[in-house]
């Protein structure tokens, strides 16, 4: 949740697509995947994806206290949202294709 003057904000859900580069990469890997992770658990942001079209990989992270679940997934692995997957039984998932 975030609040300005007299607003809250609830967001629910953030998607960010990763730029490229490599671990130690300052401007664009860490950032991407460490310090957003940390501001957005600090922010209480229940559910984040980063898709990484480089690396072939979709993370689903779910915050659970102060940090992120992770599931990792692949090639045509059918991606389900922890929070979808609560509310319906058969949920029809998204796939990773190139």
């Amino acid at each position: 949740m975030i609040q300005t003057d007299d607003l809250f904000i609830y967001i629910a859900l953030v998607v960010e697509v990763v730029s490229p580069g490599e671990p130690g990469d300052q401007s664009n890997y860490d950032r991407d995947y460490v310090e957003k992770r940390r501001e957005y658990a600090e922010r209480g942001i229940p559910e984040y994806w980063l898709i990484d079209p480089e690396r072939q990989v979709v993370l689903v992270l779910t915050l659970r206290g102060q940090s992120y679940h992770e599931q990792r997934f692949t090639g045509q692995a059918a991606i389900v949202s922890p929070a979808e997957s609560k509310r319906s039984p058969s949920p029809q998932g998204w796939q990773v294709t190139n």
